[in-house]
């Protein structure tokens, strides 16, 4: 070795490789570095915040809040209609009587082949008859039928005009 170099481990010299080593160790500071200069959650924060407000705006623009006592909008106040009213409505309760299940007395029946289409509702109407005066001609539990079915088809009796 010669008499000019100093080993690189004597402290207190400054050599360029052990400043440029030293440099090297040290993290960056904010601002520091050219690749980021923002953080990433401060950006997401602010874009976050830019939304919040512009809804706000909107929603103030749009007719929108009340905000204890204030209002925001165009101004404009709504007001209800007065509707006048009228003496109270009551509401009583009707109770028919059960219907007979039992047809009354018939002179007349028909027979009926069910056909494609047809429903107890579509023959009751073609003849004048109730659905529950066919049901209980033809013992039947529920309104289903199969084409092909024969049905009793009670026919009314027609009524006497009241004598007075």
């Amino acid at each position: 070795m010669s008499e000019n170099t100093s080993p690189p481990s004597r402290p207190g010299r400054n050599d360029p490789w052990r400043l440029q080593r030293m440099v090297q160790r040290v993290p960056a500071h904010l601002g520091e570095s050219p690749r980021e200069a923002v953080s990433p959650w401060l950006l997401i924060g602010g874009i976050f915040l830019l939304i919040v407000i512009a809804c706000g705006v909107i929603y103030i623009l749009l007719g929108g809040g009340r905000v204890g006592g204030l209002s925001f909008g165009n101004g404009a106040t709504t007001t209800r209609t007065v509707r006048p009213t009228g003496p109270p409505v009551t509401i009583i309760p009707v109770t028919l009587p059960p219907a007979s299940i039992t047809p009354g007395p018939t002179a007349v029946t028909i027979k009926y082949k069910v056909k494609v289409g047809d429903t107890l509702t579509f023959i009751a109407d073609k003849y004048h008859v109730s659905i529950r005066a066919i049901m209980a001609a033809n013992n039947l539990k529920d309104d289903n039928i199969r084409i092909g079915d024969e049905l009793i088809i009670p026919l009314p009796t027609p009524t006497p005009p009241p004598s007075g």
